[in-house]
């Protein structure tokens, strides 16, 4: 293959043809456009070279890909992340329930999958069981004195929906109405200053319409309904890993924490730390 031309050999001809502006003789105009010749090449070369980012075998871009199909690296080589891009390209398993509860799996995420429909007649589940269970007249903890005896509260959600991850920015405010710092002549005393923003994550209202409910898919322990625990250190990349492979005309309904400590999983026969590692491989 031929050489491209250095981009310095082309910068000499957009130069005057003076003495002045020759570039022949060693002189410091000379080293100058050098330099900035040889940073040109670089980028030249890189993005030359962009497309070979897109096969298996020659991305340069390993954790860009990891991140696009949710699964980071752990505890794998460079030979292996690319063989699992190689398999990601390839994989011809389809929306199948099976075949995306495998998927999950397989990256270390004890989450089965389970349809919209519960019993043998097809009714639509209410998502709502995620929000946590909805407290009506005659339920236990409506009794005269509890706390939480208000019809329509609910108690602690056991999961979530995803349906995309979208933030919007919120201000960290310094000062509002009746803070100290609000008192007449303080230095930072106008309401409305802050310092820097966070990004909060947009939340998904659960539809109130049993019409809608049928476009839902569920993933949680091996029984419909059952919380399965998470390192809190892979919830970005497990929402990541399923918004890629789930269909994406329905929302997910996601029975699942996510924890700081250790997590041991029967069902799947290992123990992960906060990291994600496994620990111990149970025989």
């Amino acid at each position: 293959m031929k050489k491209p031309v250095s981009l310095f050999s082309s910068l000499r001809h957009l130069l005057p043809r003076t003495p002045a502006w020759d570039l022949l003789a060693e002189k410091p105009l000379r080293w100058l456009f050098e330099s900035i010749g040889a940073r040109l090449d670089l980028v030249r070369t890189y993005y030359d070279q962009i497309w070979l980012d897109a096969f298996p075998d020659t991305t340069r871009e390993l954790n860009a890909w990891d991140a696009v199909q949710g699964t980071p690296n752990y505890y794998l080589t460079t030979a292996e992340r690319r063989e699992r891009f190689a398999g990601w390209l390839t994989a011809m398993g389809g929306q199948s329930p099976r075949y995306i509860q495998d998927v999950l799996q397989a990256a270390g995420y004890p989450v089965y999958v389970h349809d919209w429909w519960a019993d043998s007649v097809p009714t639509a589940r209410d998502p709502h069981i995620l929000g946590g269970v909805l407290l009506g007249a005659g339920d236990p903890q409506m009794e005269a004195g509890e706390p939480m005896a208000e019809a329509g509260n609910f108690l602690e959600g056991i999961g979530y929906v995803l349906a995309n991850k979208l933030y919007f920015a919120e201000p960290n405010y310094l000062t509002g109405a009746g803070e100290p710092l609000m008192e007449a002549g303080e230095p930072i005393a106008e309401a409305g200053n802050y310092d820097g923003v966070n990004f909060v994550r947009i939340g998904v209202q659960i539809p109130d319409d049993p019409d809608t409910w049928p476009y839902f898919m569920y993933l949680g322990g091996s029984t419909y309904g059952d919380v399965v625990y998470i390192p809190e250190s892979r919830r970005e990349d497990f929402e990541d890993l399923v918004l890629a492979i789930c269909p994406e005309h329905l929302w997910i309904g996601l029975f699942v924490k996510y924890t700081t400590g250790n997590i041991v999983d029967n069902s799947l026969n290992y123990v992960v730390d906060n990291s994600g590692n496994r620990l111990v491989a149970e025989v």
